[in-house]
């Protein structure tokens, strides 16, 4: 034990100086609140009778028995007043949860009536409210032991509940509130995440200083090495730029205010050091890491665009994942193409663009495969082994799905000593690889704080949100559970047609080579296909998307291979290359074509054996305008024609993604003098007073109908969509 330590004391200081680091952020954060809050008068009574016993200002409502010395009182009642500042003018929503009675007010005005005596019970309400200063009051009073109390709010544009900024709370009447102190976003928590995120940079390049020197020496000795390192950096910026390109024009889709909204509380819990189980229940559906991994990037403003750039950077990062894996399973050319290819795939692109689970998904699940194989070529290297681990945590707190990645490590570790058991008849135990599964369990159960507390409990919550007859989609015009050719019919018409036939190939060369590259390929192939058999068999290849890049490497191998053999029929092995890149120059170019068709909407995109989007829309085949995509579209053409005052009515889903002109009126009546219209979950409509005054298209699939009254434009009146 004392040789061990002498050998680690640097990695102990560091990770004691990490300690101490956030210990320092978190004080030097919260000292920025003074002044933020509402003033809260404490009573100890249930009615509001009498002088307050105490006086505070609270930055944030968010009291539990555990966690305030004055709810520890069995009888007492409490009001908070003050100020609360929106940033912009809009349909906001309130929340209290409390245990027992509450109340809050906009301007006198209740909008959330919460109670009575009860135990913990949620009560919300919806105002439209301008932007600028408001005054606000929350009363709350507590008749028995274990009282609770909560206030959250929804800003508009934004789709789920969140904590309210203290930084937008003040304990002075509207009046006096000073506007310039007003921030969405408290000032000093960008750069406590930055000193935090420098801090951890540093301590892993310690941590890895052994590891970077020796490659470092690699670099400067071997020649193939700097090679790779030119290719990855080529690929890293190359799929980095076409991402940014045009990266807003999209529009927000459905859950990506969720992640966002979620990664943000993230991120500002572990900056209050709050570990409280109830303040990490935030889309609870899904894992911890996507919303560790964008949260820092919502402290840089109120939009989406500094959090989908990180998706950029991870999509960039996972093509160059793409070419380690090809390289290493077949051939450097075949990596390269496989990487190229996934930096144009139209569905690939479309996920990398928007802050979403599939991003991450891909790039750890990849990451996973190659650090496994790695580990099993060089016989059972346990270090390998324990960085695939890693990796395969991390794919894992990004999508439940991802615990296929413990299937295809036994599938490969089989594989690998296939020989061994077919003579000896015996399963070859690995100490290591069977600390693996404990591993993966520790990395997922370390990120997510809402496990800590009652890890089944919270777990079985989790899992009951996946209930298979609440996900009916249309499939093959009619709404339906997914049958179990879903999977191969939506992969077949959404890979480029291009690349198809290659795909086919690949695979055919993985079974006719039979060696331990090919088949990990293939494998890494098929597993993520089981999700079939899940709840989360929906939303075409979504669920799939680890198999997308797969294909790409299958696709580059099955095109490598073809190029191989016309050398070899022509008795020339030299042109084998050129033939490559001859293959491989058509097959991107056709899947860069065929995005850029269906520009911005990547997800969208369907190939010639549907008739394409138009033809995929056409009797509803399959999803199309699935994720909000059109509804920017449609809004700004509302902003840029309507009158002043107009009222609009959004029957399209989702809604919470539509962004208007300010002074615009959103209404429930179909009367309204614009009806931005979309057929997810809706039937045709027939509006005999209004005339189709625009439609937003993907490759001549319409995806949204804006309908407008016809004195707006002196038409006809229009017929409903088909």
């Amino acid at each position: 034990m004392r040789e061990w330590i002498a050998r680690r004391w640097l990695d102990l200081a560091v990770l004691a100086a990490l300690g101490v680091v956030l210990a320092l952020v978190v004080r030097w954060r919260a000292d920025q609140f003074a002044g933020y809050g509402l003033k809260g008068r404490y009573y100890a009574n249930t009615d509001f009778r009498g002088k307050p016993f105490t006086t505070t200002v609270d930055p944030v409502i968010d009291f539990s028995s555990g966690s305030n010395r004055r709810f520890k009182r069995t009888r007492f009642s409490v009001e908070w007043s003050g100020s609360i500042v929106l940033p912009r003018q809009g349909r906001y929503q309130f929340a209290t949860e409390s245990d027992d009675g509450s109340w809050l007010e906009i301007n006198g005005d209740l909008v959330v009536n919460n109670g009575g005596v009860h135990g913990k019970q949620r009560r919300e309400g919806f105002r439209y409210l301008p932007a600028g200063v408001h005054s606000i009051r929350i009363r709350y009073f507590q008749a028995g032991a274990g009282g609770s109390m909560r206030v959250y709010w929804r800003p508009c544009r934004r789709g789920v509940l969140e904590y309210i900024p203290p930084t937008l709370l003040f304990p002075v009447a509207p009046e006096r509130v000073k506007r310039e102190l007003a921030s969405s976003v408290p000032p000093r928590d960008l750069p406590a995440v930055m000193i935090l995120g420098g801090a951890l940079a540093a301590a892993c390049l310690v941590w890895s200083r052994r590891a970077l020197v020796a490659g470092l020496r690699r670099v400067r000795r071997e020649r193939w090495v700097r090679i790779d390192v030119a290719l990855c950096l080529l690929l890293l910026g190359g799929s980095f730029a076409f991402r940014t390109w045009d990266m807003d024009a999209v529009g927000q889709t459905w859950d990506e205010d969720v992640y966002w909204t979620a990664g943000r509380d993230y991120v500002q819990n572990l900056l209050a050091a709050d570990f409280r189980p109830e303040s990490w229940s935030w889309n609870h559906e899904h894992p911890a890491l996507a919303k560790w991994l964008y949260g820092p990037a919502t402290l840089v403003d109120e939009d989406f665009h500094a959090a989908r750039l990180v998706a950029v950077l991870i999509g960039g990062l996972t093509c160059v994942v793409v070419f380690l894996l090809g390289r290493d399973l077949i051939s450097r050319r075949v990596g390269f193409l496989g990487a190229a290819l996934a930096a144009v795939t139209p569905h690939i692109v479309g996920h990398h663009k928007i802050i979403g689970l599939e991003t991450p998904t891909g790039l750890f699940y990849l990451l996973t495969v190659w650090l496994l194989f790695r580990g099993l070529r060089r016989g059972g290297n346990t270090r390998w082994y324990l960085l695939a681990g890693l990796s395969a945590g991390l794919a894992l707190a990004t999508r439940l799905s991802n615990l296929s990645l413990l299937l295809l490590i036994l599938l490969l570790y089989l594989l690998a000593h296939r020989a061994q058991i077919r003579e000896q008849r015996a399963f070859p135990v690995s100490v290591t690889l069977g600390l693996l599964p404990f591993v993966v369990l520790l990395v997922f159960l370390g990120l997510w704080p809402y496990l800590w507390d009652n890890p089944l409990g919270h777990m079985g919550k989790t899992l009951s949100y996946w209930k298979p007859d609440i996900f009916l989609e249309y499939f093959l015009g009619e709404r339906q559970e997914p049958p179990l050719y879903y999977f191969p019919l939506y992969f077949a018409v959404t890979t480029p047609v291009a690349a198809l036939p290659f795909v086919v190939l690949g695979m055919v060369r993985t079974v006719v080579k039979r060696d331990m590259g090919h088949l990990t390929l293939l494998l890494a192939f098929v597993t993520p296909w089981v999700v079939l058999f899940s709840p989360m068999a929906r939303d075409g290849v979504r669920y799939l998307y680890p198999a997308l890049f797969c294909a790409c490497l299958l696709a580059a191998a099955g095109a490598d291979w073809l190029a191989t053999g016309i050398g070899r029929l022509l008795k020339r092995k030299a042109l084998a290359a050129p033939a490559l890149g001859l293959l491989g120059a058509g097959i991107g170019l056709q899947s860069l074509h065929a995005g850029l068709l269906v520009h911005p909407y990547y997800i969208d995109y369907y190939n010639e054996l549907t008739g394409g989007p138009r033809g995929a829309a056409q009797g509803r085949l399959f999803e199309i305008a699935w994720w909000g995509e059109g509804l920017k579209e449609a809004a700004d053409y509302i902003s840029r024609v309507a009158p002043h005052r107009a009222t609009v009515k959004i029957h399209a889903h989702p809604t919470h993604v539509v962004r208007l002109r300010p002074d615009l009126q959103l209404v429930d009546s179909m009367d309204a003098d614009f009806v931005i219209f979309n057929n997810l979950f809706n039937n045709p409509v027939r509006l005999p007073r209004h005339v189709i005054g625009y439609v937003v298209r993907a490759a001549g699939a319409p995806l949204v109908w804006v309908y407008q009254r016809a004195e707006l434009s002196g038409a006809a009146p229009a017929p409903p969509p088909q």
